[in-house]
């Protein structure tokens, strides 16, 4: 396991990249997770905005969705040490989601949205498997 060395007052502590990926990922699902999606009504007027060029309602959109991609990414898990390489891939699937959803023909945009993302995780993870074997 990849140690890093910080210094705390002269003192050297070794802490476990794991252990910090375990702390980073924690804050960023409690941001995630207090986010709750819109109610459906309100989801799909932004994203009737998002279809005419606003990206402040694709922002906020996104915003609100960022509890799936949590989520999907912790039912993946273990991450051993690539948990914000997955949450990049599936934060960029999200608003890849959000762009393309009004031309996609579809009328669920968090089906839509979960299988971008998942999509985008099991590419992640593949690449991560073939660098590992």
């Amino acid at each position: 396991m990849a140690e890093s060395f910080v210094s705390d007052g002269g003192a050297t502590v070794a802490e476990s990249t794991h252990s910090a990926e375990a702390v980073g990922l924690r804050l960023y699902l409690q941001e995630a997770m207090r986010l709750a999606p819109l109610p459906p009504r309100e989801e799909r007027l932004l994203l009737a905005r998002v279809a005419r060029g606003d990206a402040e309602a694709a922002d906020e959109v996104a915003r609100t969705r960022l509890g799936l991609v949590a989520e999907m990414v912790l039912a993946r898990g273990p991450h051993n040490g690539d948990a914000f390489v997955w949450l990049d891939a599936g934060n960029l699937a999200l608003l890849e989601a959000v762009a393309a959803f009004a031309s996609s023909g579809e009328a669920d945009f968090e089906a839509y949205a979960a299988r971008r993302i998942a999509c985008a995780l099991d590419e992640a993870i593949g690449e991560r498997a073939s660098r590992v074997a």
